[in-house]
């Protein structure tokens, strides 16, 4: 609002100047005004410019959240299969046993046979 109010006065002290129908105090007053608006234009513009950056702060936030949660996930799956790895190899080497000691008993009923 205060930067309209700004711009309106000097358009006006602007139309005073090129009239040539101005004083020199007129004349200031009209570059002081200037100088104020564009202050006040250029904070606005700096005030958008963070604005702007701080959304896409937030946005890197949010993606970075994301990321997070899915390496959280991936490490889950990763510890999950490799759990499943441990038990699959630990009946195979339960059943290496088994068989082990089957074929081990046929050979000793076998010599116990041959021996009689």
């Amino acid at each position: 609002m205060v930067v309209a109010n700004n711009l309106d006065a000097i358009n006006k002290l602007g139309q005073l100047m090129t009239s040539g129908n101005t004083s020199k105090k007129e004349n200031k007053l009209a570059v002081g005004q200037k100088k104020v608006a564009s202050d006040d234009a250029a904070s606005l513009t700096l005030t958008e410019n963070l604005r702007q950056k701080m959304k896409v702060a937030q946005g890197a936030d949010d993606i970075v959240a994301e990321n997070i949660l899915a390496s959280e996930s991936n490490y889950m799956d990763i510890t999950k299969a490799d759990e499943m790895i441990r038990q699959a190899n630990s009946k195979i080497l339960d059943q290496a046993d088994d068989a082990m000691k089957v074929q081990a008993d046929q050979s000793t009923i076998s010599v116990m046979e041959l021996l009689r």
